[in-house]
């Protein structure tokens, strides 16, 4: 069989693999998840196509895709050097040779025909891309070009192409970090609604018009929905179906164990921090020093590592965290020290490990 012998580069401009990333079928899914079975050393190959295909954002017009990579191949046999980096993102593909040889093409074809390769959808001849980021402590509010909502948390990003109101192709946001969307539903020129994607490292969200919140720090993606349904692709389990949404849910997913997990919580308690608020049910000290780290920029350290198991329950001003450094030095006997964003936990001094 051909695809037995197909590198990534193969992968991305066959019609039928495309077919399966973009548009999977009963027919796709059983072709290629018997072919992987058969051949699980090509999953690697495989894996990377589907990322590279994901983030270019190819469509079911299979000849346009195709049209895209012999403008890479063209461009490829004319780059005498390095192209600078694309600032603000990772693109998400494997360090294999041809890998690289992608992202320098993806580089060049920012600046001549497309809007930023690797981060999401885009269309020929158009090649203006909106950028956001936040500090440490910082919240900022972002209207989309369809009018949708954001709130972007502390520490993240969000990218998007500025031409969404010309077009009927899904809208599509790459997320770093973390962010509360409120999507409006997008009339097209057909009875259809134009679909809304949310892009992070590890998993794709879906939804027509909803409200939802998305946390992509370290290893772990969590997707918490308010109102409305959502579907969450993980393209990097290709023997995982999507995971349906229905409001008081979160879908979590961690790369380091590639476990997906499902439950009912308290959806305030994950949107706490749009009021400003840190709102903590149970939560380790050890897992309340992660957000700290991620939102504030502080480095904490537990002088006695079995503090960090200590559980927490609570709602602190995010604008007060010395209240919170308070309450948790008088609740357990801590010695709170600062230096800077360096923080000391430890038993307090009079008190007996």
């Amino acid at each position: 069989m051909k695809y037995q012998n197909y590198t990534a580069k193969h992968f991305v401009t066959d019609a039928f693999f495309q077919k399966w990333v973009i548009a999977p079928d009963a027919e796709t899914n059983a072709f290629w998840e018997d072919w992987l079975e058969k051949y699980p050393f090509k999953k690697s190959d495989v894996n990377e196509a589907r990322e590279i295909i994901q983030v270019l954002g190819f469509t079911t017009d299979f000849k346009t895709n195709n049209d895209f990579v012999a403008v890479w191949n063209e461009i490829q046999a004319n780059i005498k050097q390095e192209e600078p980096a694309l600032t603000g993102y990772d693109i998400p593909v494997h360090s294999n040779s041809w890998a690289k040889q992608y992202q320098r093409i993806a580089a060049v074809l920012i600046g001549l025909i497309m809007i930023s390769v690797g981060i999401f959808y885009f269309k020929p001849q158009k090649s203006h891309h909106i950028t956001y980021t936040t500090n440490f402590g910082q919240i900022k509010n972002i209207t989309l070009p369809d009018s949708s909502q954001v709130i972007l948390n502390a520490n993240s990003s969000l990218l998007f192409a500025s031409d969404w109101e010309d077009s009927d192709e899904p809208r599509q946001v790459w997320l770093k970090g973390e962010a509360f969307f409120s999507v409006l539903k997008k009339k097209k020129a057909t009875t259809d609604y134009a679909k809304f994607k949310v892009y992070t490292k590890n998993l794709t969200v879906e939804v027509l018009g909803t409200k939802f919140n998305v946390n992509n720090r370290r290893n772990n993606t969590q997707v918490v929905l308010q109102s409305g349904r959502v579907k969450v692709d993980l393209p990097e389990l290709t023997s995982q179906p999507s995971v349906f949404m229905k409001p008081g849910e979160l879908v979590g997913y961690s790369s380091t164990t590639n476990q997906v997990m499902k439950k009912p919580v308290n959806t305030q308690q994950y949107t706490s921090w749009l009021k400003n608020e840190l709102a903590f049910n149970k939560n380790t000290l050890k897992e309340i020093a992660l957000l700290l780290e991620d939102n504030y920029g502080y480095q904490i350290t537990f002088a006695d590592k079995t503090l960090a198991e200590q559980r927490f329950t609570g709602t602190i001003p995010g604008n007060n965290l010395n209240l919170l450094f308070t309450a948790l030095s008088k609740l357990y006997d801590l010695q709170i020290t600062q230096s800077q964003n360096h923080i000391l936990i430890a038993p307090h001094k009079d008190k007996k490990l």
